[in-house]
C-alpha cells in the first residue's frame, strides 16, 4: 500500500504541474508551451490514463501463479460451487 501512495502522489504531481501550466498558457499568457513540453504532457497523460486501466487479466493470472498465490479470478475453495 505505500507503494501506491508514492505511485499516486506521483502522477497528481505531474497532473497538477502539467494543468498548472495549461492554465497559466491560457488564463494569463505567461507561459507559451513548446514541443518538449507538448510531448512531456502526452506521457504524463498517456502513463496516467494505462494506470488507470489496471493490469489485464491474463497478467494477473500469471503473476499469481509465479508468486504461488491463489487469485481471485481462480476457483473457489468451495466444494459445494
Amino acid at each position: 500500500l505505500k507503494y501506491a501512495d508514492n505511485i499516486l502522489k506521483c502522477f497528481g504531481n505531474a497532473l497538477s504541474i502539467v494543468l498548472s501550466c495549461l492554465l497559466s498558457a491560457s488564463l494569463l499568457q505567461e507561459f507559451v508551451p513548446d514541443m518538449l513540453f507538448v510531448l512531456g504532457t502526452l506521457l504524463v497523460l498517456m502513463a496516467t490514463y494505462l494506470y488507470s486501466l489496471g493490469m489485464p487479466q491474463s497478467v494477473q493470472l500469471l503473476w499469481y501463479r509465479v508468486i504461488g498465490q491463489k487469485s481471485k479470478v481462480d476457483a473457489p475453495d468451495d466444494p459445494a460451487v
